[in-house]
């Protein structure tokens, strides 16, 4: 059983209900479009060259957008966590 306030979709809600002016069917609207979809360790959200036709909203953990050179090397652009606790 899944406890409804951990429910990515209702972490999304709380998010947009704190942030926003959202209420009501404008705020069910909203969470309407958004997907849960859980990424394992090392799994991409989308690759380079990759057009992102999505936004993303972290309930747990975080994502490192990097890239990696001619030579191999790897450049960390930036990590992105979940809001809040």
């Amino acid at each position: 059983m899944i406890d409804n306030h951990l429910h990515p979709n209702n972490k999304l809600k709380d998010f947009f209900l704190t942030k926003t002016n959202l209420r009501g069917e404008e705020l069910e609207y909203a969470a309407s479009h958004f997907h849960p979809k859980h990424l394992s360790k090392k799994e991409h959200l989308f690759s380079e060259g990759e057009i992102c036709k999505f936004a993303s909203f972290i309930t747990k953990g975080c994502v490192r957008f990097y890239s990696i050179d001619e030579n191999v090397k790897e450049h960390v652009l930036f990590l992105v966590s979940k809001i809040g606790g």
